[in-house]
């Protein structure tokens, strides 16, 4: 293969693109992992196919591509948080900071060119601290469509900062990485937070 390769980590591609960062403002300058141009191939011996050279100079990111595709398995089994720099968090509370962010679409229909799509769109908001792409699965409880929900949330290690900020973003709840559970907060009970115990009883959390 051939090409030039630039290879920075989130630090240094925040660096590069500087405080006030848009897409537009780091084409060429960043990609995590970023090959400028790609020769393609010709397929196995044998075989029919290959593909088509393609050319990166767009500037955007391929740490997008690598990030579907690794992604969409996670996402229909379940669900991921991770770092453009591929790291998941281990402790704290996820929760978006803004409700402008969310994507749906229905679960049949999500692929990993959607996920990837998503991240190019969103990546200035990936490149600021403890922020992340997130995907999950949920049900429509009144037609019983599975959807497939992507964010860019934030890991935040307090509980009662992470729910002040979920209140401020209008969310639902904020997600408690070591006890894998979904924190809802009831808007017509003084915002209190509680989770669900084997999805039939309702157990308040104190802070």
């Amino acid at each position: 293969m051939t090409g030039k390769i630039s290879i920075l980590n989130k630090g240094q591609a925040r660096e590069k693109a500087g405080a006030n960062v848009t897409l537009n403002s780091i084409q060429g300058s960043i990609g995590v992992l970023r090959v400028n141009s790609f020769p393609g191939h010709r397929g196995r011996p044998g075989e029919k196919g290959g593909s088509k050279a393609r050319d990166d100079s767009s500037g955007v990111p391929l740490v997008t591509e690598r990030m579907g595709h690794t992604l969409i398995g996670k996402l229909l089994t379940g669900g991921f948080s991770e770092s453009i720099d591929g790291i998941s968090p281990q402790s704290g509370f996820m929760t978006a900071v803004t409700n402008q962010s969310e994507f749906r679409i229905e679960v049949e229909k999500v692929n990993d060119e959607i996920i990837s799509d998503y991240a190019r769109k969103n990546f200035a908001d990936l490149l600021g601290d403890d922020r992340y792409l997130g995907g999950w699965l949920d049900k429509d409880k009144k037609t019983g469509q599975v959807y497939a929900y992507l964010d860019t949330p934030k890991n935040i290690q307090n509980m009662g900062e992470a729910l002040d900020v979920a209140i401020s973003a209008k969310q639902l709840a904020i997600y408690d990485v070591v006890n894998d559970r979904s924190i809802y907060i009831d808007y017509q009970n003084n915002n209190l937070p509680y989770y669900w115990k084997d999805k039939e009883e309702i157990i308040r959390v104190y802070i």
